[in-house]
């Protein structure tokens, strides 16, 4: 009996060591397979490569990423790119665009147009001072921004500044004080503007008759959209009370089934 025990023993003994030896010499050989033609272990075939654990790159668009200021961009940027044409087109087409959307946030917020003076060229500040002031004109409803423009540009402003006006006034009268070509133009672009936001053809008679006839048809064109997408709003209500009566019909003819049963 007790040699049995001890033979049974000896087994279990011999069988973990085999088992220890094949898993050191499986293991390191494993491990030898995916560092082979390296020095530290990193991937040098593509092979090697897939079977590499992988680093997951920065994203590019990292919410974490801090803003750097400009100065502090070009200190980061490589000389190399720095004198590169491409680079440098680049670069100039951006910043400029930036450039122009603070300017245009600046004048925005304040109405100061003097801030057009800081684009770097003389064609630039013009096209800058006539658009922001009649941009200024209109939404204030304000000729005194037109003051900034001369000539062309000034009567042109003046006009659009008196539209506006008008549009908002629901009147056409503030259109008198303009110079007739200015009147003209003013009387033809708010009343078309009223006439197709109040829907009110009296608006079409102070047009001459082709823009009037053009008017009215809007008006009516815009007034059958209206009628149709009112059909189509009443008819989707009609069938849903109709489905929800259905519903409601058939549940009280379940219910009355159910107490027919149990009678």
């Amino acid at each position: 009996m007790k040699k049995l025990v001890w033979i049974i023993i000896i087994a279990v003994v011999v069988l973990l060591l085999f088992y220890i030896i094949w898993a050191l010499v499986f293991g390191v050989f494993s491990r030898g397979q995916v560092g082979k033609n390296t020095i530290d272990g990193s991937p040098r075939t593509a092979d090697d490569y897939v079977s590499a654990p992988q680093e997951e790159a920065p994203s590019a668009t990292d919410p974490s990423e801090q803003v750097m200021s400009l100065n502090d961009l070009s200190h980061q940027i490589d000389r190399e790119y720095l004198s590169d044409e491409n680079f440098q087109v680049c670069t100039d087409r951006s910043v400029r665009s930036c450039l122009s959307e603070a300017i245009n946030q600046k004048i925005a917020a304040t109405g100061d147009i003097t801030y057009c003076d800081d684009f770097f060229t003389e064609e630039a500040q013009q096209t800058c001072r006539s658009a922001q002031s009649n941009q200024l004109a209109r939404v204030n409803q304000d000729v005194d921004y037109c003051d900034n423009l001369s000539g062309s540009l000034k009567d042109n402003c003046v006009v659009e500044a008196t539209i506006a006006q008008a549009i908002s006034d629901l009147s056409l009268e503030g259109c008198d004080v303009l110079p007739e070509e200015g009147k003209v133009l003013c009387v033809e672009s708010a009343a078309s503007r009223l006439a197709n936001d109040t829907r009110d053809p009296v608006w079409c008679d102070q047009l001459n008759e082709t823009l009037k006839e053009f008017c009215l048809s809007e008006i009516t064109v815009r007034n059958q959209e209206e009628i149709q997408d009112q059909l189509v709003e009443d008819n989707l209500k009609i069938q849903k009370q109709e489905a929800i009566d259905a519903i409601e019909r058939s549940t009280l003819t379940s219910e009355q089934s159910a107490k027919d049963d149990s009678l």
